[in-house]
């Protein structure tokens, strides 16, 4: 067989696990490390993604996408020595007078099952930052 045509072969099987292995880091079941932290804020969600956004920025994670009405906000952050990055994902739920945060950092790659505390730190990181914008 030609040597071309094999690592053809290879790069299209390569992708293709990449491409699956990215997609099941989104997905809520898989089994990679993952952290959810939750805070109610007396602020409505409007005036809370301002503040998000700055936090975002000054924890260093990169924004990805804001949905339309903006209650789903999803970040990435660096690669680091402890993982290969992390997929961040913000809901917002309005509820009268107060703003539920949701936050959630799951590890991109699914098959790293040990993030060494790193999701977690993404979460304090982030509402720290957050807690400092709306002071």
């Amino acid at each position: 067989m030609n040597t071309a045509l094999i690592i053809y072969i290879l790069g299209i099987v390569f992708l293709t696990y990449l491409v699956r292995m990215i997609r099941a880091s989104f997905n809520a079941s898989a089994p990679t490390a993952k952290y959810n932290a939750e805070r109610v804020y007396r602020i409505r969600s409007y005036q809370m993604r301002k503040a998000i956004m700055r936090a975002l920025e000054e924890a260093k994670f990169e924004l990805c996408n804001v949905s339309r009405d903006g209650g789903e906000i999803v970040a990435v952050s660096n690669a680091s020595f402890r993982s290969w990055s992390e997929h961040i994902t913000i809901r917002l739920v309005d509820k009268s007078e107060e703003c539920t945060v949701r936050f959630r950092s799951v590890c991109a790659m699914p098959t790293q099952v040990f993030d060494w505390g790193k999701n977690r730190k993404n979460a304090l990181d982030f509402f720290r930052k957050l807690d400092s914008n709306l002071d």
